[in-house]
């Protein structure tokens, strides 16, 4: 082989050498590419998986919750309404038992000779049957009697600012209207 012959063989060599490396480096760089495409799918897949398994779990969780507190609530109120239903009622058959043994024991004294002995008697029973009546009270939890009371004047406040809100624009309203009102600061006197 001359060479020139060899110069073209090994020129040919390496442009197959530097073509099967560039075509192994294009074929590595696809693997590569489609691995990481391949990766961010599954990752992506994952991702949304979890955010969904995690979010359904805080849905069932806030769900469960809410019911265990609404189920306790109306529990309690039940109860709560029961107790003080049934503490009233005694407490007013208490009461009345109190004041007819009351009355019917006045009415022996008035008509006894023996007076003043009968008179510290019915004193002492009337005592008696009002602290009976307070011990029957007392049955009815003090939460009950503190939220009852502070619900009644919540209520109260409220109408009252209600009512005066009203008046407060209903004065306004007459100012605007009645000649001079604006001047008029309060309202005349009866002369008599």
């Amino acid at each position: 082989m001359s060479a020139e012959e060899v110069k073209d063989t090994t020129v040919k060599a390496v442009e197959e050498v530097v073509s099967a490396a560039q075509e192994a480096a294009t074929t590595t760089q696809q693997a590569v590419v489609e691995a990481v495409k391949t990766t961010r799918k599954a990752t992506g897949k994952a991702v949304t998986s979890s955010k969904k398994a995690a979010t359904k779990a805080a849905a069932d969780t806030e769900k469960a919750v809410k019911q265990a507190v609404t189920s306790s609530r109306k529990a309690a109120e039940k109860a709560a309404t029961k107790s003080k239903k049934a503490a009233e009622k005694a407490v007013a058959q208490t009461r009345k038992a109190a004041g007819e043994v009351v009355g019917s024991v006045e009415t022996t004294v008035v008509k006894s000779p023996v007076g003043e002995a009968l008179d510290d008697f019915m004193e002492h029973q009337k005592t008696a049957l009002q602290e009976a009546g307070k011990a029957l009270e007392s049955l009815v939890p003090e939460g009950v009697r503190t939220h009852g009371r502070s619900a009644v004047e919540e209520m109260l406040e409220g109408y009252r600012s209600l009512f005066n809100s009203i008046v407060d624009e209903v004065e306004a309203t007459i100012r605007k209207v009645v000649p001079n009102g604006e001047k008029i600061t309060e309202a005349p006197e009866d002369k008599a």
